[in-house]
């Protein structure tokens, strides 16, 4: 009978072991996508403030040259001019280089989709701020987003690891052959790698 007992006993503890060990998995999964989900968040609004920031202090002149100034790591001195400017919110910097929330470095410049190579040296009218080391769920949370929608409607193309998805009307000027937005399966199959670069290309 003890022995039945003790049976018993060990199978209900095995039992309680296993469902605790399954309800930690699970809780570990939710705060995992909890904090990717606030993470692609927060890159969300650092995309916008930049292209807000941009539209604003370019708004006169409507050239995006001078960004060139900033567009390399080795560059990145010139960061406190950016931050005089009101185009680089002052969080933003980290050592004396710009950062996005996942740690990665972001770089803008000038570009033209008139051009082969898409460079622009002058009376530039598009520009382009890339996220680097972007993790791959983050990845694909952004790459999923309507960004032709509200304030971002000036998108005119986003490049996730070299591959460009393009707004409608620039299909024949750029060099990819999807539209914008992304559907599910293509952002699964472009975020496919630990860290990702995204480029997002304004007009």
């Amino acid at each position: 009978m003890k022995n039945n007992q003790r049976g018993s006993s060990m199978v209900e503890m095995v039992l309680v072991i296993g469902f605790i060990g399954v309800l930690g998995i699970g809780i570990m999964k939710a705060i995992s996508s909890v904090y990717s989900k606030y993470q692609a968040n927060a890159i969300i609004w650092e995309i916008r403030q930049l292209h807000k920031n941009i539209s604003a202090y370019f708004s006169s002149g409507g050239y995006y040259d001078e960004l060139n100034l900033y567009n390399a790591v080795d560059k990145m001195k010139n960061v406190d001019e950016l931050v005089k400017k009101k185009i680089i919110p002052n969080e933003f910097v980290s050592g004396g280089q710009i950062v996005h929330s996942s740690g990665g470095i972001v770089t803008m410049k000038a570009i033209s989709t008139l051009s082969a190579n898409y460079r622009c040296v002058k009376d530039c009218i598009e520009y382009e701020i890339n996220f680097a080391n972007v993790p791959t769920r983050e990845c694909i949370d952004l790459a999923m987003l309507n960004w032709l929608y509200n304030d971002s409607s000036t998108v005119i193309a986003i490049r996730i690891n070299n591959f460009a998805f393009v707004e409608w009307s620039y299909l024949d000027k750029v060099a990819g052959k999807e539209y914008l937005p992304m559907t599910p399966p293509m952002a699964l199959k472009m975020c496919n790698k630990a860290t990702n670069n995204i480029t997002w290309w304004y007009q």
